[in-house]
């Protein structure tokens, strides 16, 4: 994909209010007072490249939140937030919220990837090469046995290679999905025809799904902060 001009982005935050496996995820204390929301609006709104940041959500809480750090905020129909709706109906209906013309490209950005914050890398990366949206994976090189517990990316036996001779796979860990809003809309999907891959690491692409795994995140939050890592700015 050839882009004549730098390409126009908004980010979208999605944060329901509801999360079953760890209550109130997105609206919680994570780091010093602040959720994982208001992270990751100040993450989003310190990129470059980001224009406008949009919070979509069913909940009071989320439009203060938003309001106050000066995020857009839109609100989310309910039948938008519920398990049984189809993903792809989910990312229809917001998108058809934001207001952005179609050739605007969508920064998809989970609250629930604290440690993710290389937003302009990955819009740096449109225009270069034949690529026509990006995605994050994380990179892994260990040993995977598939749903029936049969190796995937080695081979019992004599000839079980060191972890560092294996070949790599790569997980989906979505950091970060970058699409222009028209192909996200006609494919009812985040990720176009002809994506890039940014690689991140395992501690940058940790996504929050667990109670442990909200734990874990925080820890190494405060230690990348503490380090000046990479969310050394929040």
């Amino acid at each position: 994909m050839t882009l004549n001009s730098a390409p126009t982005v908004v980010a979208v935050v999605a944060a329901k209010a509801v999360s079953t496996r760890v209550p109130r995820k997105n609206l919680r204390e994570f780091h010093d007072g602040r959720s994982l929301l208001e992270i990751k609006i100040e993450q989003l709104l310190s990129a470059a490249h980001i224009s406008e940041v949009y919070v979509s959500s069913d909940s009071p809480e989320a439009r203060q939140i938003a309001e106050a750090a000066g995020a857009r905020f839109i609100h989310r129909d309910p039948h938008l937030t519920r398990f049984e709706t189809p993903w792809g109906d989910v990312i229809d209906g917001i998108l058809h919220d934001v207001p952005a013309p179609p050739e605007t490209f969508i920064a998809w950005c989970p609250i629930t990837s604290p440690l993710f914050t290389r937003y302009d890398e990955a819009i740096d990366m449109l225009g270069k090469g034949d690529i026509d949206s990006v995605i994050s994976v994380t990179r892994d090189q260990r040993f995977f046995l598939s749903s029936e517990f049969q190796p995937i990316n080695y081979q019992w036996g004599v000839w079980h290679p060191y972890s560092q001779n294996l070949k790599p796979l790569h997980i989906h860990n979505t950091a970060i999905s970058l699409a222009r809003k028209a192909d996200i809309l006609r494919n009812r999907y985040l990720i176009g025809e002809k994506p890039g891959f940014l690689i991140t690491d395992t501690i940058e692409g940790i996504d929050i799904d667990t109670m442990d795994e909200f734990e874990m995140a925080q820890f190494f939050y405060a230690r990348r902060l503490g380090q000046g890592g990479p969310s050394a700015k929040t």
